[in-house]
């Protein structure tokens, strides 16, 4: 049979000979060493251009389980390593049981449900479970306003992670201290701002240590 003028054969021996070609190409790149200079670069470009949404910027709908573990895997993807998981749906349960999370309403999650996990799935990463249970309680005792201090907690972590990976002289250096406010607008006892400000540089820092040690183990080999 002829099968010149056959789409199949003529398919079937295109993709076979792609298929080598990139067989062979994937065995040099395999063979090649590690550009551990490279690989920084690219991770540090991606990490100067962390946003984190704004409260105001978060669904105005109210959602389902499955849809806020999306976005906070979304929101936070620049923190775990391949094939980590920072929430799932008992952790979330658990969280609320335990109050770090308020309760759903009608098995429905509101943005502010939403901060609060963004919040506790950050901080965890560097402090413990308890620690961060500690460190809401401070933080609800001083009636801070909770929507006011988000914000300014998700904008001095994006600083925080672009100076922790920066090579310029900027980087790595101490964080713009947070002022935190109350309900009322008067700005709350120092020693809050110092616990999150500090709280923040601490989670940078881990991350930081995090992936250059996972790109220090890939060019280890």
């Amino acid at each position: 049979m002829d099968y010149s003028n056959n789409k199949v054969g003529r398919d079937r021996g295109g993709v076979g000979m792609g298929a080598r070609r990139d067989v062979g190409k994937d065995v040099a790149e395999k063979d090649a060493p590690f550009d551990f200079a490279a690989a920084y670069q690219e991770l540090s470009l991606s990490m100067s251009r962390v946003h984190i949404s704004r409260f105001e910027e978060l669904p105005r709908i109210d959602l389902y389980l499955d849809q806020v573990l999306a976005l906070v895997a979304d929101e936070l993807s620049f923190i775990p390593l391949e094939g980590e998981k920072l929430l799932t749906g008992s952790m979330v349960n658990n969280y609320v049981k335990q109050g770090l999370v308020p309760a759903p309403e009608r098995k429905r999650y509101s943005p502010r449900h939403v901060a609060y996990l963004l919040f506790v799935c950050s901080l965890k990463r560097s402090l413990s479970i308890a620690q961060v249970a500690d460190l809401l309680s401070v933080v609800d005792n001083a009636q801070v306003d909770l929507l006011r201090a988000y914000n300014d907690l998700v904008s001095a972590f994006e600083v925080a992670i672009a100076r922790e990976f920066s090579d310029g002289p900027e980087g790595r250096g101490d964080p713009v201290p947070m002022r935190v406010y109350d309900v009322q607008g008067v700005e709350v006892d120092d020693g809050v701002s110092r616990l999150l400000t500090t709280g923040i540089r601490l989670l940078a820092s881990k991350v930081y240590v995090d992936h250059v040690l996972e790109l220090q183990s890939r060019r280890l080999g």
